[in-house]
């Protein structure tokens, strides 16, 4: 039947005035759209879940997830808070699930509305006899079937009662005249029935007719305008990368200013983008009582006056509390209970934030000094993965080591001021230095420096990728191939050992070309696990394409900087000469100039 206008038979006389509602053909019409938006949604989601599943079995077959004990706690947070309850209360998920339960539920009312519908009418069959049979025949078979189903046989048995209703029907429309002719005109041996039309929406439409009209006219005039007038707002504030505006015009004021390191995690901490994952849901302004105490501990124990912090001009409570966390957190001061939900905003936003605040870089219109404010932004991201500040020795990336350990191994007798040095000890050296860990903590430590890399940059001569040629000249596009092999016992990208930061990360790197005089900016490439060469998940291939457009000798650098590591920033110096535009080759020559004289020269004379 079509979904919006039906075609029903009635037992009445056919007046075309009696519009009939048909719950079960709104209820089908009901599902069917239901059931065109969900189905898709769910595929799509299956897939996402899928990926989602094989990403974390590459991650394990890559060298499996950190063994150390913070990534352990820090795994089990994870999945408290990934319990299936937590997920199935999420509203996106409640909403879908509801979605499905109506599905089924009107898919349910449609089937049994179906089977209660009355069989076609067939007296043949309802007599169980041929439809050649003779009158003779049709009688033996009514008397059988009546004294079946007669009342008196079977009392308080309505379907009895009704079977010989229909026995004496069948017997007619085949025995009368003019009830077999209509059963043969009609299809009924009571004659033309009539239908009538009605509309695929249910009773309490037409009983509430003016409300419904009401609320039709106010969804479709001002809730639905309202909505989509709201999403667009909100969805244009933001840019691609799903970071507000205000935040990118946040951090090109601050490198435009100056750029320095306190400067950008002030700005980081300001963002726009945390404000109501910070403030709002985190409990706004009861949350004072435990943040404005650690803001006089920072004062008293590391001399840090927030008043000497350069925060936006229109600064609003947010983003004192944050800087409060933010600065709370790379000194590794403690962090009240209360405030950890805020903490953990601050920090799950920080790739995001600050792959945004390195991309402002890139788009400023003066290039010089970018390289360096692209690093000052990467570090930003360094030192909250690690919990640590700029200057702080790196050593203290490593699992329980405290100022104490650093001072020991930077000692003369030992003369250990890296990470890279330390993870080249063996265990008996480890042990001697570390003679106060328990077994846990030296096991802690020995997977940390198993995971830990080794980056090794590569970086061929510059050369004309059509040509396969070293020499440059004006104008043509220059091709350089850039490798970096991160050097490590075991672990992957996919699996790093960043105990400290509480979110889940993966280790991401950024290569950056840039022109060595001026520290500007040629090319970015960010690369992630999923960018790893396909036989070696700790190789990484990539190129930059750029045009020759200045005669000389150039000295360019390329860089390899991590997000998550303190001390293993790379840096490849190259050189770059273009040449003077080269001259158009001569075009191809078929016959020699004394041919071509002698061949005129003979032309001309058989004309004369």
């Amino acid at each position: 039947r079509p979904p919006l206008l039906i075609a029903a038979m009635s037992s009445s006389s056919g007046d075309a005035k009696d519009m009939l509602y048909d719950d079960t053909a709104f209820e089908l019409f009901a599902a069917s759209l239901l059931a065109v938006a969900l189905v898709p949604i769910s595929v799509y989601r299956a897939v996402q879940a899928a990926r989602r599943g094989k990403a974390g079995e590459e991650s394990a077959r890559e060298g499996g997830l950190c063994g150390c004990e913070g990534c352990r706690r820090k795994r089990k947070t994870e999945a408290g808070n990934a319990a299936w309850y937590r997920v199935v209360l999420r509203p996106a998920n409640v909403v879908f699930i509801l979605a499905w339960l109506l599905l089924l539920f009107l898919c349910y009312r449609v089937a049994i509305s179906q089977s209660d519908r009355a069989a076609p009418f067939d007296p043949f069959e309802i007599l169980s006899v041929s439809t050649f049979a003779s009158a003779k025949e049709i009688q033996k078979a009514y008397y059988k079937l009546s004294l079946k189903y007669h009342p008196d046989k079977n009392p308080n048995n309505p379907a009895a009662a009704e079977a010989f209703v229909r026995v004496a029907k069948a017997y007619k429309s085949l025995t009368d005249e003019a009830a077999k002719e209509n059963f043969r005109k009609y299809g009924n041996p009571d004659g033309y029935q009539g239908s009538t039309f009605g509309i695929a929406l249910p009773r309490a439409v037409a009983e509430n007719s003016r409300v419904v009209l009401l609320v039709y006219l106010v969804a479709l005039v001002g809730v639905f305008p309202t909505l989509v007038a709201l999403w667009w707002r909100a969805k244009g504030k933001k840019m691609p990368t799903e970071v507000l505006q205000d935040s990118y015009r946040m951090y090109r004021g601050y490198h435009m200013s100056a750029g320095r390191y306190k400067d950008l995690m002030t700005a980081l901490a300001c963002s726009p983008d945390l404000e109501y994952g910070t403030w709002t849901k985190a409990g706004g302004a009861r949350n004072e009582q435990f943040w404005i105490p650690l803001e006089k501990a920072l004062f008293k124990v590391h001399k840090l006056d927030l008043r000497t912090l350069k925060f936006p001009v229109a600064h609003l409570p947010y983003m004192r509390q944050n800087a409060v966390l933010v600065n709370a957190y790379v000194r590794r001061m403690e962090i009240p209970v209360e405030m950890q939900p805020a903490l953990y905003e601050i920090l799950r936003f920080t790739e995001m934030l600050t792959t945004a605040m390195t991309d402002v870089v890139a788009t400023m219109e003066d290039p010089k000094e970018g390289v360096s404010k692209a690093l000052t932004s990467l570090l930003i991201s360094q030192s909250l993965c690690q919990a640590l500040m700029d200057k702080e020795p790196t050593l203290l990336q490593i699992p329980h080591f405290t100022d104490a350990e650093v001072k020991y191994c930077t000692s003369r007798t030992n003369n250990v001021r890296t990470v890279a040095e330390f993870a080249a000890l063996d265990a008996d050296q480890r042990m001697s230095i570390l003679r106060s860990f328990s077994p846990a903590q030296l096991a802690d430590v020995a997977e940390f420096c198993r995971r830990f890399p080794n980056p090794v940059l590569d970086v061929e001569p510059p050369l004309v990728e059509e040509e396969e040629n070293p020499a440059v000249h004006f104008g043509d596009t220059v091709t350089l191939r850039v490798r970096l092999t991160l050097e490590r016992d075991a672990g992957s990208p996919s699996a790093p050992c960043i105990s400290r930061f509480a979110p889940p990360k993966l280790e991401r790197w950024w290569i950056i070309l840039a022109e060595a005089s001026m520290d500007a900016i040629m090319s970015v490439k960010r690369l992630v696990p999923s960018d790893a060469s396909p036989s070696n998940p700790n190789e990484f291939n990539t190129s930059f394409r750029f045009p020759a457009r200045l005669e000389g000798k150039h000295d360019l650098v390329v860089h390899a900087i991590p997000d998550c590591y303190l001390g293993l920033n790379r840096i490849k110096p190259l050189k770059l000469e273009v040449l003077p535009k080269a001259a158009p080759e001569a075009p191809a020559r078929y016959f020699s100039s004394s041919s071509s004289s002698s061949s005129s020269s003979s032309s001309s004379s058989s004309s004369s």
